[in-house]
């Protein structure tokens, strides 16, 4: 019994330190901003969730989770509020705006001069690549065209640039398809073969060697291509946070 009262007094005492945190730290809301969606746990409700969930946990926000009832409950009432368009989550003294009505997002797509996209791209890459400093003072440098182009802007419009229809995209996929040829006479005899594996990793040589030539590190290292196809499930799954959200885009 006393064990039950004092887990009680030290369950009313967190959240009347959360209420107080919630209530001097928060920020304010400015009548022009997106309606904000609360916790039922105050001050570091939305946190909690980001950590328990990723990115995941914004999906689950507005079409809720099966696979736990109590964390049903826990956002069900939120669950309207993030049917809107826009809309706020505060996470502790920082702000969050979720976009997830496809007419804002392709307005927010458009107004490039007032929403700048490259700094996430940079966080992003630094992220998945790792790189050192001084790699990040390149990667940082001119991010928005403010002087001339930039790492990520000449990365971006090449990109498009070799992708789109056209002779860049036909030599690429010529040899995609060389290397598969190349990939298919080599491959041993077996009675049983996993489909899925065997799929994912020609696709992932062949792609690789067009794109970034024979030398890059996906063919030097095959075991690579699990490690890649990992985070992507990862990614898929939730497990870690970016900058979009499903249908979603989180500023």
């Amino acid at each position: 019994m006393a064990l039950f009262f004092n887990a009680t007094c030290l369950a009313l005492a967190v959240v009347v330190f959360l209420l107080a945190l919630d209530r001097r730290y928060m920020p304010k809301q400015a009548s022009n901003e997106p309606p904000v969606v609360k916790s039922l746990i105050p001050y570091i409700g939305h946190i909690v969730g980001l950590i328990r969930h990723g990115t995941r946990y914004y999906q689950n926000l507005r079409y809720g989770s099966s696979t736990c009832i109590l964390y049903n409950i826990l956002i069900v009432m939120a669950s309207s509020q993030c049917k809107l368009p826009i809309y706020t989550l505060n996470m502790m003294n920082s702000k969050v705006y979720v976009v997830a009505g496809p007419e804002l997002i392709n307005a927010v797509n458009r107004n490039s001069k007032a929403l700048a996209f490259n700094p996430f791209i940079a966080q992003l890459g630094k992220r998945i690549t790792g790189h050192d400093e001084a790699t990040g003072h390149i990667v940082n440098h001119n991010l928005n065209g403010e002087d001339g182009s930039g790492y990520v802007i000449e990365l971006h419009d090449k990109t498009v640039a070799s992708l789109a229809p056209g002779k860049d995209l036909e030599n690429m996929t010529g040899v995609m398809l060389q290397e598969a040829l190349v990939y298919l006479q080599g491959l041993e005899v077996d009675p049983v073969v996993d489909l899925y594996t065997w799929t994912k990793s020609l696709m992932t040589i062949c792609s690789t060697r067009a794109i970034y030539g024979p030398e890059n590190p996906f063919s030097k290292d095959a075991s690579l291509v699990d490690d890649f196809w990992y985070v992507i499930v990862l990614r898929r799954d939730g497990a870690c946070s970016s900058v979009g959200s499903g249908n979603s885009i989180v500023i």
